[in-house]
């Protein structure tokens, strides 16, 4: 209940807030594959590095 009364008196900081979180989680997801696709390279081609 605290939670919602807080949201309505901030509704553009609640927002923002939500908005942040999303993009943590895409970019998140992202290094993650990042980081995948680097070693699965790096197997593919046989390199030590």
């Amino acid at each position: 209940m605290l939670r919602q009364i807080d949201d309505d008196l901030e509704p553009k900081k609640t927002y923002e807030i939500k908005e942040m979180k999303k993009v943590r989680t895409s970019f998140n997801e992202m290094t993650e594959t990042m980081k995948f696709l680097h070693d699965f390279s790096r197997d593919f081609n046989g390199d030590d590095n």
